[in-house]
């Protein structure tokens, strides 16, 4: 959990700073593209980890086997290996395993998003507009000091955050759960407004294991909430009662400092660099790989504004020292080292040399080719700029079939009125028009008109 107290709520920084993992977890997480080398390193990372554990790495062959089957919320709900390793990394920011099960944060997101379209968003007008739910658990004295201090203020929960809409449930494991005299029992009372929250949630009683009884109501993580009261039940000594309302959209200054601090954690050119530094500063990864590609980074940047001051020797310089340093830290094919050989070709065409650009395009093209993490759009990007050389050199049939190429991968991507058609068709009447092939030309420019209008 992370805490805001009420004198803190209108400081943005502060609101940032306690703020900003969880996000930049979720956020980054839902912009990665993971592949099954990935899934099964984790898989083999999982078997290490319960190396002596016959029951736990039984479930782990049953993952292996049978994960598509099921969906991540039956998966989340099993009380397996995947939960504990997952809350467990959430509660102590573990880099290991974080970046290892990135794959299932974001496949978990995914469905709670789905199923909270389907739920609420789909039905809105005959949803009702606020309900109750609850959530028993024990806190040790220390932390429920800092809650205390929070009423008026902010509570973030930084997990994915199973509740329930039945009381008696949580109130007796709230009960139950004060196991000594450093403990105290919680039960939470949450009003969640359903108009326009900060972020999705579903009902899971028809998926979950724990059974259609439970009610279950499972929240994304962060879940950001108001502490409206903190007060002592009688009837339970040890337990307390805290009220809690879930943020929305409403809220505009927090709303508006969540949506700056998604903007803030991203690089344009590199998805990890914030999560490094984020674990880096926790302590979670060894200072000198965090260093390391930190200072890849930080290249990579410095190339890229060397290359908008035109400035080309300079920017092939910091663009090679970044790649350098990432294939001392990735294997050789990583889809990061396609991005920086097709910011190199970019470089060197721009400084005409020519088949300098082409190897390099030619490298990075070779990666995406054979990486699922590629993207669709990059990969279209990179036939066109090979296009775009050949086109440079005179060399205009070669163009045409990389620029076609590359409008073949758009026309399966993108919606039929992209910007981004036009300008491929566009691009190709230009080479039909130098190849004096003016009917093509002109038909070309009217498909491209046709996206314009």
């Amino acid at each position: 959990m992370s805490f805001i107290k009420a004198a803190d709520v209108s400081s943005k920084e502060e609101i940032k700073h306690s703020f900003m993992y969880p996000i930049a977890l979720n956020e980054i997480f839902l912009t990665t593209k993971f592949n099954d080398q990935q899934i099964q390193e984790f898989i083999d990372y999982a078997r290490d980890v319960f190396k002596d554990n016959d029951q736990e790495l039984s479930n782990i062959n049953k993952f292996e086997q049978e994960r598509t089957k099921h969906s991540p919320i039956w998966w989340y709900t099993n009380e397996c290996f995947l939960s504990r390793m997952l809350n467990r990394g959430l509660r102590l920011l573990d880099g290991d395993i974080l970046t290892k099960m990135g794959f299932f944060i974001a496949d978990l997101h995914r469905q709670i998003e789905e199923l909270h379209t389907e739920q609420f968003r789909s039905r809105q007008s005959n949803a009702e507009s606020k309900f109750i739910v609850y959530r028993g658990q024990r806190m040790d004295k220390t932390q429920f000091d800092k809650l205390q201090h929070t009423k008026g203020g902010l509570l973030s929960f930084n997990n994915f955050l199973c509740t329930t809409k039945n009381r008696e449930i949580s109130m007796n494991f709230a009960h139950e759960s004060i196991s000594n005299s450093e403990n105290v029992g919680i039960l939470f009372v949450m009003t969640i407004p359903t108009d326009q929250p900060t972020i999705p949630f579903a009902s899971i009683s028809d998926i979950s294991n724990h059974g259609i009884n439970q009610d279950e109501i499972l929240f994304t993580m962060p879940s950001i909430f108001h502490v409206n009261d903190i007060q002592p039940l009688s009837d339970y000594p040890g337990v307390f009662q805290v009220d809690l309302t879930l943020s929305t959209t409403n809220d505009k200054d927090l709303h508006q400092l969540i949506y700056q601090t998604r903007v803030a954690i991203f690089s344009e050119y590199s998805t990890w660099s914030p999560l490094l530094l984020m674990l880096e500063q926790k302590g979670l990864l060894s200072k000198h790989d965090a260093i390391e590609r930190i200072k890849a980074h930080l290249n990579h940047q410095l190339a890229y504004i060397r290359f908008y001051m035109k400035q080309y020797k300079e920017a092939i310089h910091h663009y090679e020292t970044a790649l350098r340093l990432r294939q001392q830290l990735f294997p050789p094919n990583h889809i990061e080292s396609a991005s920086l050989y097709y910011q190199i070709g970019l470089v060197y065409h721009n400084m005409g040399e020519y088949m300098k650009a082409l190897s390099n395009y030619d490298k990075a093209l070779a990666i995406r080719l054979q990486s699922v993490a590629a993207s669709p759009v990059n990969l279209a990007l990179l036939y066109s700029s090979i296009g775009d050389v050949h086109r440079s050199m005179g060399e205009y049939a070669k163009a045409l079939f990389y620029v076609e190429k590359a409008l073949e991968i758009q026309q399966e991507s993108l919606p039929a009125n992209y910007l981004d058609l036009a300008s491929s068709y566009y691009y190709i009447g230009k080479l039909y028009q130098s190849m004096g092939e003016d009917a093509r030309a002109l038909f070309n420019f009217e498909k491209a008109f046709e996206i314009e209008q």
